[in-house]
């Protein structure tokens, strides 16, 4: 006679506690795969308001007449995210918007630099 541990509906095969912990993983691993395919978007947006903070501040700062390389340079990277996003190209989008925030950081810390040297 067999062992009950190994034939069908036995605790290594197709038991109650097998079939629980392979509805637990696959669950699991549905949920990994929807939540990181979901990340793009959501990182996205996080990337872009960040950089159209940025080249708004240094807008404000007087960066379009007093840092113009550098604020064209934020500026136009932050369009192009926005164009990749529009394609679902999320990557490519927060490293341009990654570049726009570096570059409006810039320009704004410039035009504020050159305003105060030009006060003085």
């Amino acid at each position: 006679m067999q062992s009950s541990s190994h034939r069908p509906g036995g605790p290594w095969y197709g038991g109650a506690a097998v079939r629980t912990w392979l509805r637990r993983g696959l669950l699991g691993l549905t949920l990994s795969v929807g939540f990181v395919g979901g990340c793009g978007p959501i990182a996205y947006t996080v990337a872009i308001n960040n950089a159209a903070q940025a080249v708004e501040e240094a807008r404000l700062a007087g960066g379009t007449e007093r840092a113009p390389y550098e604020y064209n340079y934020a500026y136009e990277h932050l369009q192009k995210a926005r164009e990749f996003a529009g394609e679902a190209e999320y990557q490519y989008a927060m490293d341009m918007a990654e570049v726009a925030e570096q570059m409006g950081h810039r320009a704004r810390d410039l035009a504020l630099r050159r305003e105060r040297e030009r006060g003085h």
